[in-house]
């Protein structure tokens, strides 16, 4: 039986190799999120090495956006902007501003453990239990025969359990990521599909530029200090 430790190592040779991860330095993601078959949101995401990040959703109640700019975390929606200054919050979304974080998972995990064999959908795989520095522990499975990820199990705000399956893995710049995501969660299934990846595409600082809104919210803080 492997540690987790090797399990996880395991991952980043077999989805591209340490150097490949080392090497990019941005990405630009979109994606297609559906429910039963009806498309419900579109997102992009920018990220680079030096954590400026971006993620902007799109869907029928309108655009939703989460930034990370030189530290300044922020978020906003149409129904209220915030800066994220403390908390889970802001350590999440710090984290989701690193880019290829499972190239450098021991950044992010605090502590990991094997918990034994299992299987997932008659396959067999590696149960593990990490425990991020930011967030709840989670449950992941990789498969023993290619070592690739295939499930994950995070616990959600306001209690219960969000199950994530990732498949049909495919190839960019060298590095294979999961084409296809689903996530079980409160009884219903989001199908998040990636349309489009791009490793070292050149991305505009205005991307990361920190909105009117939460511009304002800055200056008011800083002037009641």
């Amino acid at each position: 039986m492997p540690s987790a430790a090797e399990v996880l190592d395991r991952y980043v040779a077999v989805s591209g190799g340490q150097a490949a991860y080392d090497r990019v330095q941005s990405e630009v993601k979109r994606t297609t999120v559906t429910v039963s078959g009806a498309k419900v949101a579109e997102t992009v995401s920018y990220t680079t090495r030096n954590g400026n990040f971006r993620f902007i959703a799109r869907g029928a109640g309108g655009q939703s956006d989460l930034g990370v700019n030189d530290g300044v975390a922020w978020t906003r929606s149409a129904e209220r902007a915030e800066i994220l200054e403390t908390g889970e919050d802001r350590a999440q979304a710090l984290q989701s501003a690193e880019l290829l974080p499972e190239g450098h998972w021991r950044k992010f995990y605090k502590s990991v453990e094997m918990l034994g064999p299992d299987a997932v959908d008659g396959r067999p795989c590696y149960k593990l239990k990490v425990v991020p520095f930011a967030g709840e522990p989670h449950t992941l499975w990789y498969d023993q025969r290619t070592g690739l990820e295939v499930k994950e199990v995070e616990p959600v705000p306001g209690g219960g359990e969000a199950e994530m399956t990732g498949g049909e893995y495919f190839e960019s710049s060298g590095i294979r990521l999961p084409h296809v995501f689903q996530v079980r969660m409160n009884g219903v299934v989001l199908t998040t599909t990636v349309d489009d990846v791009r490793f070292e595409e050149a991305i505009p600082d205005s991307v990361f530029a920190l909105p009117p809104d939460i511009e304002r919210l800055m200056k008011r803080r800083f002037s009641t200090k």
